[in-house]
C-alpha cells in the first residue's frame, strides 16, 4: 500500500514493464498471424507472401513460434500483474 508521502516510482516501473510485456506479446501474435497467411499463400502469385517468406522461411515453416511465444509473454504479463496487485 502506497502511503502519501511515499514514492510512486516503483508502481509506475511495474506498469510500464507490464504494458511492455502486452506490447510484446501483440506483436508476437501479429507476427504469427502474418507469417501463417503468408506460409499459406506463397506460390500464388503473391509477391509479399514470397518477400516474407524469403527473409523469414524458418517463421513461414513454423509460425507457431511466434504464436507460442507470444501466449508465454502474456502469461508473464498477466502473472506480473497479478504480482504487483497482491504485493500492493
Amino acid at each position: 500500500m502506497i502511503r502519501p508521502g511515499e514514492s510512486h516510482g516503483d508502481n509506475k516501473g511495474s506498469f510500464a514493464m507490464w504494458s511492455f510485456m502486452i506490447i510484446v506479446s501483440i506483436v508476437c501474435f501479429a507476427s504469427g498471424g502474418m507469417f501463417y497467411s503468408a506460409a499459406l499463400s506463397i506460390g500464388h502469385g503473391n509477391r509479399f507472401a514470397d518477400d516474407v517468406c524469403g527473409y523469414g522461411a524458418i517463421f513461414c515453416a513454423h509460425p507457431d513460434w511466434l504464436i507460442l511465444a507470444g501466449g508465454a509473454s502474456l502469461f508473464v504479463a498477466l502473472f506480473m500483474r497479478l504480482f504487483v496487485m497482491i504485493r500492493g
